[in-house]
């Protein structure tokens, strides 16, 4: 499993340093770093869902199993079932009217289909190759889920097999499992209470903590500006902010199609309301993010690493252009200026 996810994680660093070197030489020859890297991802979850959408509702569910059954809301984390044990999850997902993206032959000066700078090849198939690597690095994962499934049943089926560690797991036999079933139920305890009280105030926002690992944020941002980078749309789109909450339960609550979704961070369960949204402003992503490959993939407007959100309140109407600027056209935020530039 270890190797399995390092591989995986090593495609993912030279998809990030390939995307890092596009986006330098698209600049260079002044051409458009979001076309240029704008192409299907066969392996993407939204594609996936896509390419079932004019199948009857009970070929496209068995469909849906058969290539997603192995995968989860949060792919990586092993407590979290399957989509084949928790069908309902992905059904919801599937709730889009969504077609097949069929990625359009027309493409601005310098970027026919004959003739692309080649570390933007290499960049485009990296991108797709990390999809197809997570992808099918997750079907082991699965195996392990099963695996450790098995075991907690010796927990009487309580998840509690999932407060071990891979060393104690190792060492569980007949004769120590009572052991190990006391250290599981602790951890959860504890687990369990520290949800009961609140974290110590952050000192990093998210999009600070983003910034570390991001290189291609700017470093000449001004304390309280609002902006970011624009990493996906070819067009300007004005509409009303929806700001999603928090609270898992309620966090898209209200939303409208068309809305402008604005959000700290992108929770993947909200696939079915990007596709229905005029832009998406966010406050932590980067280029090869999964929402953003997924809004290039569809020409939604999109526009990440953002600072100052918090002037910006449900109902508001804000521009959002190809340059990756962001007017607010609400009166109570008209003397604040919002502009970004294009990564």
């Amino acid at each position: 499993v270890d190797n399995v996810y390092v591989v995986a994680e090593q495609i993912n660093i030279l998809a990030s340093f390939l995307n890092l070197k596009a986006d330098e030489t698209c600049k260079r020859q002044g051409l458009n770093t979001r076309q240029a890297l704008q192409s299907s991802m066969p392996h993407s979850p939204s594609h996936m869902i896509a390419m079932g959408f004019d199948l009857p509702e009970g070929q496209r569910k068995e469909y849906l199993l058969q290539v997603m059954g192995h995968r989860a809301l949060f792919d990586y984390e092993l407590a979290m079932p399957r989509y084949s044990e928790a069908p309902e999850t992905l059904w919801r997902l599937a709730q889009t009217s969504v077609r097949p993206l069929h990625i359009s032959s027309e493409k601005e000066p310098g970027l026919t289909t004959s003739y692309l700078p080649e570390v933007v090849e290499m960049a485009l198939r990296f991108q797709e190759l990390k999809e197809y690597a997570k992808h099918e690095s997750l079907r082991v994962l699965a195996i392990l889920r099963r695996v450790l499934l098995e075991i907690d049943r010796n927990f009487d089926n309580q998840g509690l097999v999932f407060y071990l560690r891979c060393e104690e797991l190792l060492k569980l036999n007949e004769t120590n499992i009572t052991d190990f079933e006391n250290i599981a139920a602790s951890r959860f305890e504890i687990v369990k209470i520290s949800k009961d009280f609140a974290p110590a105030i952050a000192s990093l926002s998210l999009y600070e903590c983003e910034q570390f690992s991001n290189p291609i944020l700017r470093n000449d941002q001004k304390a309280g500006e609002m902006q970011g980078i624009c990493v996906s749309g070819d067009h300007d789109v004005i509409g009303t902010v929806y700001f999603a909450s928090d609270s898992e339960e309620t966090a898209l609550s209200g939303f409208m199609k068309g809305d402008i979704l604005v959000c700290k961070m992108m929770n993947p369960a909200w696939l079915p309301y990007v596709l229905q949204s005029k832009a998406v402003v966010c406050e932590v992503g980067g280029w090869l993010s999964h929402m953003a490959i997924v809004a290039r993939e569809h020409s939604i407007p999109m526009v990440v690493g953002c600072t100052g959100l918090e002037n910006l309140k449900n109902g508001f109407e804000i521009k959002v252009s190809k340059t990756g600027s962001i007017e607010s056209l609400a009166y109570e935020v008209a003397n604040i200026p919002l502009s970004a530039e294009t990564g």
